[in-house]
């Protein structure tokens, strides 16, 4: 096993273990994410950021995002800043249902493309499940591309999965841990659409999708879903609100 998914791995027992002692606050939030590179190349480099985490009230929020670097004697090292609308990020939030090993997208939480309405290289953006399919196993699957000029670059990447339940003595334990992961699960087409016996979602229906705006044109339509929330950046998240 790699160091640094042992590293997650101690993690996710500690924070499981924080929840069923019934511990809250946003100090012992705990957070699962991924950044993987996803474009390299002498315009620029891209990074996906995909993350759940519990929140302070172990009911969970998602986040979605991106970094943008500049690509430097032989290596993406420089953090590249582009114009408003050159960013784009997509995400959704997946759950897993114990009984039939089975992910499957959740209530329909999915966002459009939010575009960066300002100058930057790292924004993210977050919505608050809320339990919108119980005490459950949930991931984030987030799309994250950068206009290079002339085309959209990046791509798709999940996070890994996080135990979420309500925060109360009645709290459900953690389920059993799922059986196949999220990135698994989407790479071999066994995601479902709503629910654990909704239509299976190829993988092309979730790893593929970019925006169709030419930021050359002029700004994106505003977004307009009310539960998303813009995060100026990796270093200015607002602990509080969250």
């Amino acid at each position: 096993m790699k160091r640094r998914s042992l590293a997650r791995s101690l993690a996710a027992t500690v924070a499981a273990g924080a929840m069923l002692l019934g511990f809250s606050g946003s100090a012992n939030a705990h957070v699962v994410y991924e950044k993987p590179w996803r474009y390299q190349s002498a315009a620029l480099c891209t990074k996906t950021y995909a993350e759940i985490s519990n929140g302070y009230d172990n009911r969970g929020y998602s986040v979605g995002g991106i970094e943008v670097w500049g690509y430097y004697e032989g290596w993406c090292k420089t953090p590249k800043e582009l114009p408003a609308g050159y960013i784009a990020v997509m995400f959704e939030v997946l759950a897993y249902d114990v009984p039939s090993s089975t992910w499957f997208l959740c209530a329909n939480l999915r966002t459009g493309w939010n575009f960066n309405t300002s100058t930057s290289w790292d924004p993210r953006w977050y919505l608050r499940p809320d339990l919108a399919c119980g005490d459950r196993w949930y991931a984030t699957n987030a799309g994250a591309v950068a206009w290079d000029g002339s085309q959209w670059r990046g791509g798709w990447a999940p996070s890994g999965n996080h135990w979420l339940a309500a925060s109360s003595l009645t709290a459900s334990e953690p389920a059993a841990a799922p059986k196949i992961s999220a990135k698994d699960a989407i790479r071999r087409g066994l995601v479902r659409d709503g629910s654990p016996t909704g239509t299976r979602l190829s993988p092309a229906q979730l790893t593929a999708a970019k925006p169709s705006h030419d930021p050359r044109t002029g700004p994106a339509s505003a977004g307009t879903d009310p539960n998303v929330e813009y995060v100026s950046g990796a270093g200015h998240r607002r602990g509080s609100a969250l």
